[in-house]
């Protein structure tokens, strides 16, 4: 299967789906910490495989997904706890539903930026 498509799968299905998992708990200072502990945690282990590893780096397509796949689950840990916070400021209905769209909406925002880069270079 293409790599973009599997990309796209997993930027449009799997994306809003682990967001949602991640922001279904009602907003506390727990939730806020475990979210804070996964987005930091995968963003250190994905620096430290991007930069610990700078030969492989781009040669090696598995370190090189790994990598990229810690990335965007890093990405997708800020856009909930960004939620989060948003939802413990203002806990309304209202609130609940435009922070659900537009942080589902949010973990596909990095396929744009793959897809524009692919079609900028042919």
């Amino acid at each position: 299967m293409n790599s973009l498509v599997v990309i796209f799968l997993m930027v449009f299905v799997a994306g809003p789906l682990i967001f949602f998992r991640l922001v279904r708990p009602a907003p506390s200072l727990a939730q806020f910490r475990l979210l804070a502990g996964i987005s930091f945690s995968t963003l250190l282990v994905s620096l430290a495989l991007r930069f610990g590893f700078l030969g492989r780096w781009g040669s090696d397509p598995s370190l090189t997904w790994i990598t990229v796949g810690l990335i965007w689950i890093a990405w997708v840990g800020i856009l909930a706890l960004g939620v989060q916070r948003l939802r413990m400021a203002d806990p309304s209905v209202r609130m609940h539903n435009w922070t659900a769209v537009l942080g589902a909406f949010g973990t596909a925002v990095p396929w744009f930026g793959l897809a524009s880069a692919r079609f900028m270079t042919g």
